[in-house]
């Protein structure tokens, strides 16, 4: 097995469950991976409801579609089907004890995993001891043990491919919502999954209508369809007819929407990876998570705003309550302020989408 030599290598698999923001950055591996061998099926195994993500992915064979309500006995007819093709190579993306067992149920010839820096996590999450030795990002992290196989990474970033019906949804959406061609639009990913990940929702609102006030902008919120309450209580305190996608687009359709925008600002969620994929620049805010665990936004314009506390991290996924007497205080010492000039500093470095900006904002002072 592990003598195996890269020109033997015809078929791969690789395995990536979950979530939204993981999956997008698998995408530099699949680029690398069909460089390297362009001849080779590449296959992906993901959970149904991300499978969409990667459909679309060039380099891709074919994505298998695991249902996880199907339980165990799911997991153990995708592993037969797999088992048919006889995989030369399986990259593990994922590395817990479902991707083990359909490693085990599929018997490629060959199979890797990535380093998940448990013992390093740990210690910084549970005793505040940064054993890092440095910062890698998780795209880099999935391609390093590729290397002995001649993958190299391209260092174009992530990619998205949304499709003509995608575009064509969107556009619908925003030609009924008025949005005018030219008219400057901000992302806001306003909700995040984890109540620990989530900057107030109050200053969104403050945020949202200073860039309003300040550059006539659009707000387009987006989320999935549980976010939907929240996004249009956000909307509603907007002077501008913000637009809210919560629960209206698909995946890649919102991919597709992200185009529109100019920048997107947002928490510590799966559409700031989404965003990167599509080029935007991106202001993220971070609260209980830092950047050793790998997860910034990565290859785009990018600022990420966080409170330098000695309690972070305190997890490295978003879950749990705050340990300081529930003060929330790596997001509520965040101001608005902060955000907020982070958005008008990438506005200003992005010449293509700042001149809309700035030329409103100008025109706005001559009237004074």
């Amino acid at each position: 097995m592990a003598g195996m030599q890269p020109e033997q290598i015809q078929r791969i698999l690789v395995i990536r469950f979950s979530s939204i923001g993981d999956i997008v950055l698998t995408t530099p591996t699949f680029r690398a991976l069909r460089k390297r061998f362009p001849d080779a099926r590449i296959d992906m195994v993901t959970k149904q409801q991300y499978a969409e993500l990667v459909e679309t992915h060039p380099a891709l064979h074919q994505v298998f579609r695991y249902d996880s309500r199907n339980g165990f006995n799911g997991l153990l007819q995708l592993g037969r089907e797999l088992r048919q093709i006889r995989y030369d190579l399986c990259v593990d993306l994922h590395g817990n004890l479902r991707s083990r067992i359909l490693r085990l149920l599929a018997q490629p010839s060959t199979q890797i995993g990535y380093s998940k820096q448990i013992l390093a996590r740990t210690l910084l999450v549970q005793a505040k001891i940064n054993r890092y030795r440095r910062i890698v990002p998780v795209p880099e992290r999935y391609l390093a043990p590729l290397a002995r196989f001649g993958v190299q990474n391209d260092g174009t970033g992530l990619e998205l491919f949304p499709t003509e019906q995608n575009e064509a949804h969107v556009a619908k959406l925003f030609a009924a919502e008025g949005l005018r061609d030219g008219e400057p639009v901000v992302g806001f990913g306003a909700i995040a999954a984890h109540p620990l990940k989530q900057w107030p929702i109050e200053n969104f609102i403050a945020l949202g209508q200073r860039l309003v006030d300040q550059h006539q902008t659009r707000i387009v919120l987006f989320g999935g369809p549980g976010d939907r309450e929240n996004a249009e209580r956000i909307a509603q305190q907007l002077s501008n007819r913000a637009i809210v996608l919560c629960g209206r687009v698909s995946l890649l359709a919102a991919a597709a929407a992200l185009k529109r925008c100019a920048i997107f600002i947002g928490n510590d969620t799966g559409t700031v990876h989404i965003a990167a994929a599509m080029q935007r620049p991106v202001v993220a805010i971070f609260g209980p998570t830092v950047e050793e665990f790998g997860f910034y936004p990565y290859r785009t314009p990018a600022k990420v705003i966080s409170a330098p506390l000695p309690c972070r991290p305190c997890t490295h996924t978003g879950k749990g309550r705050c340990k300081i007497r529930d003060t929330h205080a790596c997001m509520t010492r965040i101001r608005v302020d902060e955000v907020l000039e982070a958005a008008e500093t990438l506005l200003r470095e992005s010449v293509s989408h700042s001149s809309t900006f700035l030329l409103t904002s100008s025109a706005k002072e001559r009237q004074l």
